[in-house]
Parts: structure tokens; C-alpha cells; sequence
């Protein structure tokens, strides 16, 4: 799977967890914040402290 397809399915279960806009928001502010990390690197850290903060169903995660 490629990093697009991560990317991809990330964005989709923020949108399926009805974060979407919160997540984005999120994702821009870090590259803002953190102009060397990747795009990818921002969306991974972004999904994971989502997960954390149980704004993300890691149930959901797990079938996807």
C-alpha cells in the first residue's frame, strides 16, 4: 500500500468518526507548526494523536 492509500484511508475514517474538518485543520496547523516533517509524517502524527484522544474509533481502525 502506498503512502497516498494511507493518507487516504486516514482522511476516511476521520470523515466515517465525523472529525473530518477538525482533522484537516489539524493536519494544516502541524504543517504550519512543523514546516520540516512530511505531509504524510503530519497526517500520521495527526491520526495518531486522534486515536489517542479517542476521537477516532480504534475499533473501526482495526476492520478497516
Amino acid at each position: 500500500m502506498s503512502n497516498e492509500d494511507h493518507i487516504e484511508e486516514m482522511y476516511h475514517l476521520a470523515h466515517t468518526c465525523g472529525v473530518f474538518r477538525l482533522f484537516s485543520n489539524t493536519v494544516i496547523e502541524t504543517r504550519k507548526n512543523n514546516p520540516s516533517l512530511s505531509f504524510c509524517e503530519s497526517v500520521e502524527n495527526v491520526f495518531n494523536d486522534f486515536l489517542k484522544k479517542e476521537l477516532i474509533n480504534p475499533e473501526l481502525y482495526l476492520f478497516i
